[in-house]
C-alpha cells in the first residue's frame, strides 16, 4: 500500500458520541460510551446528504482524532496562524535531516547546498508570515504557538532564570528602568515603569513592573537570537 495525504473542507461543532446518535435516530451499539466527547463534522467537498437538516454528508468524529486532523479556519487570523504552524513544522523535519541525521552526509554537495537554500527561504517566508500575524498577535505568543522543540523553550526559560535584574531611578522622576544581565555580563533586556503622580511613587511596585516588561523584551530578544543561531547554519 502507498501512503496519502489529504485535505478535507469541513464544519464542525463539538458533540458526544451520543448527541450524534440520537440525531440520526440510531440506537448506541453495546459497549459503546454515549458520553465519549467529539464533534459533528459536516464535509463540504463531498459526499451526499445523508441527514435532512443538513445539506451535506455528516458524521461523528472523537475529539483527539478531529483535533489532530484539523485546526479551525474561520478568520484571515486563523489561516494565516495555520499557515505558520505548518511551515514552522518543515523547516523543523528540514533542519533536523541538515543538522542531525546521518543521511544528510550521503547527499552530493550540490544537493547539500540546494537544501540548505530551500531552508533559508522556508525560513524568510516564514519570518514574513510572522511580521504579518504580529499586527494581530504579541510576539511572545507567536514565539510560542510556533512548533519548536520543548528543549528549547526550557533554555530560553533557564537563560531568564539567570538574568540578574538591575535597577536605576531616574533622579527626581517617577521613572524606573530594569536591566537584565545574563550571566556572562550581557544585557538581554530592558525596561521600565512610571507613575504620574510623584506622590503616588513606590519602588517596590515600580521595579517590580520595570522588571515584568524586561522580561517581555528579554525573551522576545532570545527568540530572536535563536532564530538568527538557526540562520547561521545555511552560511556554512
Amino acid at each position: 500500500m502507498l501512503n496519502y495525504v489529504g485535505k478535507k473542507s469541513v464544519q464542525a461543532k463539538p458533540m458526544t458520541r451520543g448527541e450524534y446518535n440520537k440525531l440520526q435516530g440510531w440506537t448506541i451499539p453495546e459497549g459503546e460510551n454515549p458520553d465519549d466527547t467529539g464533534y459533528l463534522v459536516m464535509y463540504l467537498d463531498g459526499g451526499k446528504p445523508n441527514h435532512p437538516d443538513f445539506e451535506h454528508y455528516i458524521s461523528w468524529s472523537p475529539k483527539d482524532v478531529f483535533e489532530r486532523s484539523y485546526a479551525v479556519s474561520e478568520t484571515y487570523l486563523d489561516r494565516l496562524c495555520n499557515e505558520i504552524v505548518e511551515l514552522s513544522s518543515n523547516i523543523a523535519k528540514l533542519y533536523e535531516f541538515i543538522t542531525n541525521n546521518p543521511a544528510f552526509a550521503t547527499v552530493d554537495e550540490v544537493e547539500q547546498r540546494l537544501l540548505k537554500n530551500q531552508y533559508v527561504s522556508m525560513a524568510r517566508y516564514q519570518q514574513m508570515l510572522v511580521l504579518r500575524a504580529g499586527a494581530y498577535c504579541p510576539p511572545v505568543w507567536l514565539a510560542k504557538a510556533l512548533p519548536v522543540e520543548k528543549t528549547r523553550h526550557e533554555q530560553v526559560q533557564q537563560l531568564l532564570d539567570s538574568c540578574k535584574p538591575i535597577f536605576t531611578r531616574v533622579e527626581g522622576t517617577t521613572k524606573t528602568y530594569c536591566d537584565l544581565q545574563m550571566p556572562n555580563g550581557f544585557v538581554i533586556g530592558s525596561g521600565f515603569s512610571a507613575c504620574v503622580n510623584p506622590a503616588d511613587y513606590n519602588q517596590e511596585l515600580g521595579e517590580k513592573y520595570a522588571k515584568e516588561r524586561a522580561l517581555a523584551d528579554a525573551e522576545n530578544n532570545l527568540w530572536q537570537c535563536e532564530g538568527y543561531a538557526r540562520a547561521m547554519l545555511y552560511t556554512a
